[in-house]
């Protein structure tokens, strides 16, 4: 396990498009993919923020980093993974909003049209998404995936629109 230091991501892409991310190798002490589209509690508000998108991440190897892709988006795309790591999903609030400055509502964060397909995968937890007021999930799908986790719970109910496709945990179809 590295030391660890701040702001380490080894790729931090902030409002960016057509971007390859290809044979890399990561092992950083913070995300080794992040995805952002600005910063503050008024980036909801900043005309200088926006989305990322068309962002290709293929044939990468990650030793230890936080999370292999982190971001909070629509229509992502993952599949042909094999190995293991601590989560296969993990969705939490954004932390910035900790800090709200002179703004009095929290933002609502959305995620939606997340598909992971074609994934064997040994994890410790495999769906780590709790129900907050301060996102919204829908249109997920997970289709042909072989999971072996130590916590193999899942509750699909917390995204809206939940297809499940070819699922296994611990060698158990899940629906």
């Amino acid at each position: 396990k590295p030391m660890e230091a701040p702001s380490t991501d080894a790729v931090d892409l902030d409002v960016c498009n057509n971007v390859l991310i290809k044979n890399c190798y990561m092992s950083v002490c913070d995300d080794a993919v992040a995805l952002k589209g600005g910063k503050g509690p008024w980036a909801d508000k900043d005309v200088n923020n926006g989305g990322n998108y068309d962002i290709v991440i293929e044939d990468c190897r990650y030793g230890y980093c936080h999370s292999a892709l982190t971001c909070g988006s629509e229509y992502i795309l993952v599949e042909d993974i094999k190995g293991n790591a601590g989560d296969f999903i993990y969705v939490a609030p954004w932390t910035q909003f900790y800090n709200l400055g002179d703004r009095k509502d929290i933002p609502i964060s959305y995620s939606n049209n997340i598909t992971m397909r074609n994934i064997d995968l040994d994890c410790t937890t495999f769906f780590n998404v709790k129900k907050s007021d301060q996102y919204r999930l829908s249109d997920f799908c997970f289709e042909d995936l072989n999971i072996r986790a130590k916590k193999g719970q899942f509750d699909k109910d917390i995204v809206d629109r939940f297809v499940v496709k070819n699922v296994k945990v611990n060698s158990q179809e899940v629906r």
